[in-house]
């Protein structure tokens, strides 16, 4: 997610989520989920992050800027973003698609065994 001021987010996961483990790194917010983990991170921390992708666009208000996806086979996902005529970021540990690509948000593909 991307936020003006990420902290002020917490009151809103805390509601959101029963016991949730939140964290704050360098400005961004760590929320840990039964299911991942989400960050909302500043424009800046965004850029910082994913270099070379164009960052997101939205409303003033805190909102979904991208997703990460855990794929078996990062070249077979390279081969069918490339072969489908889709931009890509490269950074040989995970493939990033601009908003312009993908409805507006970035998506990052890594491989399984991806940290």
């Amino acid at each position: 997610m991307l936020a003006r001021d990420p902290a002020a987010t917490r009151d809103f996961f805390t509601c959101l989520l029963d016991e949730p483990d939140i964290s704050e790194d360098d400005g961004a917010l760590q929320v840990q989920t039964l299911g991942g983990r989400l960050e909302v991170l500043t424009e800046r921390a965004f850029r910082a992050r994913y270099p070379g992708t164009q960052t997101p666009e939205g409303p003033a208000t805190p909102f979904f800027a991208g997703y990460r996806v855990v794929v078996a086979d990062l070249d077979r996902a390279r081969a069918c973003l490339l072969g489908a005529g889709v931009s890509v970021v490269d950074t040989g540990q995970a493939l990033r698609t601009g908003p312009s690509e993908t409805l507006g948000m970035m998506l990052e593909f890594v491989a399984a065994t991806a940290p």
